[in-house]
C-alpha cells in the first residue's frame, strides 16, 4: 500500500510540469492492465531441481496473473518518445513439485518508436505499430512451495525480498480514436537480471524472464488541436509546417537576383554580337549595290572590257569563301552588264595528291564558281565555259597560289 502511494505521488510531481507544444501536444500520460507471464528457462535451475522450469498458468496453483500500471509519456518527434512510469501485479509459476507466488513493483522508463510515423505521409493515422526499449527498477517479493506439503504456510517454505534491474523490448498497436484519445495493446519481453524471481536463488544462475501483455488507454493533454503521436513526419502539421522547413523553403533572393543580371547581360552580349554581324553584312550589301550602280552607269562601255579575277580555295575543298564571294558578284554585275559578255572558268589544283584527285579537283572548283553565279546571279549556264590546267606555281612555300580558279569575262 506505501508502495502504491509513492508512485502515485512520483506521477503526480511528473504531471505538474507538463507543458504544451506550441503546434502540436506531445504529453500523454496512459493506464494499463494486462496478464504476467512467467516464461519458462533452460539452465542451471532445471537441472539443479531435476525438474522443469517453473512458469506460469500451469496446474492448479498458477493463476492468470494481473498487471497495471501507469505512465507518463513525453513525445519528441513524431517517431520517438520516452515514458516514464510504474507497473505493479502478482506473479505464479509451477513446475512438477513446486509452485511459487510474488508480488512485483517495477519502475520502468523506456523509449518509444513509432514506425507508422515514419513511412505514413498523411495528416493523421488511426492506427500505429511501435515499439519499445527499455529498463526497470522491480522490487519484488516471492514464496516458494512444495506441492506436496499440505500447509503451504509451513516454515520450510523459501522467500526471497530482492530488488533487480530488468531489461525489457516488445511491439504494440495502437489505435487512436480521436487525436487526444488512444488504445494500446503492448506486447513486452523482460530480462530480469536476477535469479530469484521464482522463489529461490540458485548458486550460478543469473536471470528470470517473464512476459507482460497488456491492454491501455492513453490520453494526450494540451491545448492543441493535434498531437505529435499520431501526426506522421511528413504531413503539413509537422515537417511542412516547420520553421526551418519554411525557412529553407524561401526563394533565395540574392541567387534569384544574380541570375537575373547574368542571364540579362547574356542576352545584351548576344544582341551586340548579332548587332555586329548585321552591320558587317549591310557593309557588304551598301558596297555590293554601290559596284552594281556604277556598272550601270557603265554599262554602254564594258562591251571593249576584259575582265580577269582569280578566286582561292583552301587546300582540297571546293567552298567559295566570303572573298571569293564579294569578288564573283562584281564579276556577275559586269555579266548582267551586257548579255554579250561571256566567262571562263579554269580550274587549278596544287602537286599534293594523285593526278587523280587533283584532276576531279580543278574540275569541282570550277563547277562550284560555275554554280554560284548561276544560283544566285541568274547568270544562264551557256554564257558560262569551264576548263582546267595542269598548269602550277613551283616551291614548296607558294602551292596556295595554285589552289584557284581564274575567270575571265570577254566577248
Amino acid at each position: 500500500m506505501k508502495k502504491t502511494i509513492g508512485l502515485l505521488s512520483l506521477s503526480a510531481l511528473m504531471l505538474s510540469g507538463l507543458q504544451a507544444q506550441e503546434e502540436l501536444n506531445t504529453w500523454t500520460i496512459g493506464l494499463h492492465a494486462g496478464h504476467l507471464y512467467d516464461l519458462p528457462f533452460s539452465g542451471l535451475d532445471s537441472k539443479a531441481l531435476g525438474a522443469d522450469d517453473l512458469e506460469g498458468l500451469k496446474g492448479d496453483n498458477t493463476e492468470f496473473d494481473l498487471g497495471y500500471g501507469l505512465y507518463v509519456e513525453k513525445q519528441f518527434t513524431p517517431m520517438w518518445g520516452v515514458q516514464a512510469g510504474f507497473t505493479m501485479g502478482d506473479m505464479t509459476g509451477a513446475n512438477e513439485t513446486e509452485f511459487y507466488e510474488a508480488s512485483i513493483t517495477n519502475l520502468d522508463l523506456a523509449v518509444t518508436y513509432n514506425f507508422t510515423n515514419l513511412l505514413l505521409d498523411r495528416d493523421e493515422t488511426k492506427f500505429s505499430l511501435f515499439g519499445k526499449i527499455g529498463g526497470s527498477a522491480m522490487m519484488y517479493e516471492s514464496e516458494r512451495f512444495f506441492i506436496s506439503d499440505e500447509d503451504i504456510n509451513s516454515e520450510g517454505n523459501v522467500k526471497v525480498d530482492e530488488n533487480a534491474l530488468v531489461l525489457n523490448a516488445g511491439f504494440g498497436i495502437r489505435y487512436n480514436v480521436s487525436s487526444r484519445v488512444r488504445l494500446e495493446l503492448t506486447s513486452m519481453y523482460n530480462h530480469v537480471t536476477e535469479d530469484g524471481l521464482d522463489g529461490y536463488k540458485y548458486d550460478g544462475a543469473s536471470s528470470d524472464q517473464y512476459l507482460y501483455t497488456s491492454f491501455g488507454v492513453g490520453i494526450t493533454l494540451g491545448k492543441n488541436a493535434k498531437s505529435m503521436h499520431n501526426t506522421p513526419k511528413f504531413s503539413k502539421n509537422y515537417f511542412w509546417a516547420a520553421e526551418s522547413t519554411k525557412e529553407n523553403l524561401k526563394p533565395d533572393s540574392a541567387y534569384i537576383a544574380q541570375s537575373v543580371e547574368e542571364a540579362i547581360a547574356n542576352v545584351k552580349k548576344i544582341n551586340s554580337d548579332q548587332s555586329d554581324k548585321i552591320k558587317e553584312l549591310e557593309a557588304r550589301l551598301a558596297a555590293h549595290n554601290n559596284l552594281i550602280e556604277d556598272l550601270k552607269k557603265r554599262k554602254n562601255d564594258v562591251a571593249d572590257i576584259n575582265i580577269a579575277k582569280t578566286v582561292y580555295f583552301r587546300t582540297a575543298s571546293t567552298i567559295l569563301s566570303p572573298e571569293d564571294q564579294i569578288v564573283l558578284a562584281e564579276v556577275a554585275a559586269y555579266l548582267n552588264a551586257n548579255k554579250k559578255l561571256n566567262v571562263t572558268l579554269t580550274g587549278y589544283a596544287d602537286k599534293y595528291g594523285s593526278e587523280t584527285f587533283n584532276g576531279e579537283l580543278r574540275a569541282n572548283r570550277a563547277n562550284a564558281v560555275k554554280d554560284y553565279l548561276v544560283n544566285s546571279f541568274g547568270i544562264k549556264g551557256d554564257r558560262i565555259s569551264t576548263d582546267t590546267s595542269m598548269n602550277m606555281v613551283q616551291g614548296d612555300d607558294s602551292q596556295h597560289l595554285n589552289r584557284k580558279v581564274e575567270i575571265v569575262v570577254a566577248q
